[in-house]
């Protein structure tokens, strides 16, 4: 088995942390759990996931074709289906508004409607390969979102033509859709920009070869369908990117294993060492993850005790009640929300950032295991912060309303977390006070002059978490990153 310090440079090689939006992927970086198999359904038209949950991936992997092989195999249809990107925050090709024209277009002095910004841009990407309609304008986006506005019904006819190309060629067309929070900043604007886009892809999937997917986070689609008709709830179908225990280990063997050059191999030597059967096998260029070790628990804790060893304490058999624990189950544990739910990105960025601090911290000292248990709870102190500036970015009072609460002892009654607020932030709750501004409204919830608005929500984001007795929980992963 290869010596702890080459194991420790290989995880760093591998590179974990990277962003689907800031580099290209490579093939070897796509893993699909069971979540992404119904994500991945032409019909799963909304998938919804918490910050960190794999939404960019997915897109990266759907609108790359080299990166779509990958999905291939679990949905075959993807062969016959072309996909195309309607909206992103960073745009990949000029046929895609960028942001700054989005915003203007979708913006409170716009003099349009959101619903006739997403048809014009639906209507462009259906028909992107058969050339601009008899119509349609080829000009600015303005001119285009007016022209359809005028003109619903060629907009209708159109695209049934398209449909029926589709048709008779036996392919499909995914318009794939994501970053609808990074718009605007108004939440209630934004509420009725991502309203309508759900309108205009429920329109879409009365065609059998035409579709959209729409990625969205929780809180938004759930708003969302609250502010719907009832009758209309039951057909909006929800595919959701949960991340169980072994598929975040199966992604983080996955991405090990094809870390490039010497230092995938390191890897793969590794495990030849642990498991008493090859662990990858090698096809079109992509070492492949045997498939025990997508979903055998016993057999991922087994390999991971390789890295990381079998036990927190700093000793065999005294610990605190910080060290004590297993490695395996101890990472996923203190990275999950009040939602039960654990991202990918919190979980890399934890075994990345201990394996960056044991080569700082420990490099000059032999040790038996790649991350040092120090290193490991440093690892995920740093998960844990990124997870909060993720959460204040799209819930900006969120910082404000959960510091007070991380030096004191949790579960409490909900009589006491109120005392508790009521002492540190005497101006109220944070939405009343912004809504005594005349400035420009963030991503903040409803007005209101209880503090029962806010526990609801920072439950419904998974920042607090309620106890079967009733009591309030503030997560390890929020305690730690908001302190």
């Amino acid at each position: 088995m290869p010596p702890a310090d080459e194991i420790r440079e290989a995880i760093l090689a591998a590179d974990l942390t990277s962003r689907a939006a800031e580099q290209p992927m490579q093939p070897g970086s796509i893993y699909v759990p069971h979540s992404y198999s119904q994500a991945l359904r032409l019909d799963a038209t909304f998938v919804v996931g918490g910050c960190g949950s794999g939404k960019s991936v997915l897109l990266s992997a759907l609108s790359d074709p080299l990166l779509r092989v990958r999905l291939e195999s679990v949905e075959p249809v993807l062969t016959r289906t072309d996909v195309r990107i309607g909206y992103e925050r960073w745009p990949r090709t000029p046929a895609q508004p960028d942001h700054e024209t989005l915003t203007k277009l979708l913006g409170t002095s716009s003099p349009f409607q959101p619903i006739d910004v997403w048809r014009t841009i639906m209507h462009r990407m259906f028909l992107q390969p058969f050339g601009p309609s008899t119509y349609a304008p080829l000009g600015s986006w303005p001119m285009a979102v007016d022209w359809t506005r005028n003109h619903s019904q060629q907009v209708t006819i159109d695209i049934e033509r398209v449909q029926e190309r589709y048709r008779r060629s036996g392919r499909h067309v995914l318009v794939v859709f994501d970053d609808t929070d990074s718009i605007v900043r108004d939440r209630r604007l934004s509420d009725v920009i991502v309203r309508d886009l759900v309108i205009a892809a429920l329109f879409v999937r009365s065609y059998s070869n035409l579709h959209m997917k729409v990625l969205l986070r929780d809180d938004q689609f759930e708003r969302v369908v609250a502010s719907l008709p009832p009758t209309w709830r039951p057909l909006i179908p929800r595919a959701d990117l949960t991340w169980a225990p072994p598929d975040l280990h199966g992604l983080l063997w996955q991405r090990l294993g094809n870390a490039p050059d010497a230092a995938g191999a390191t890897i793969r030597a590794l495990t030849r060492g642990v498991l008493p059967f090859p662990a990858y096998s090698h096809t079109g260029g992509v070492w492949n993850l045997a498939q025990p070790l997508n979903s055998d628990e016993t057999l991922q804790r087994y390999l991971f005790g390789a890295l990381a060893g079998q036990t927190m304490a700093a000793t065999p058999r005294r610990g605190t009640a910080w060290n004590r624990g297993v490695p395996y189950t101890w990472i996923h544990s203190h990275l999950t929300d009040g939602r039960r739910r654990t991202s990918p990105r919190s979980f890399l960025t934890a075994i990345d950032s201990a394996a960056l601090d044991s080569w700082r911290r420990h490099d000059d000292v032999p040790l038996p295991r790649a991350l040092h248990s120090d290193s490991i709870r440093k690892g995920v102190l740093t998960a844990s912060i990124q997870a909060a500036d993720d959460i204040a970015e799209n819930h900006p009072w969120v910082p404000t309303i959960i510091k007070p609460l991380t030096d004191h002892h949790t579960p409490i009654r909900e009589d006491q977390l109120i005392a508790i607020w009521q002492h540190a932030l005497p101006g109220g709750p944070p939405e009343a006070q912004f809504g005594r501004s005349t400035g420009p409204r963030p991503l903040l919830p409803h007005v209101s002059s209880s503090w029962n608005a806010p526990i609801q929500e920072l439950a419904g984001i998974g920042v607090l978490e309620y106890r079967r007795d009733g009591r309030i929980d503030l997560p390890c992963l929020y305690r730690a990153g908001f302190r």
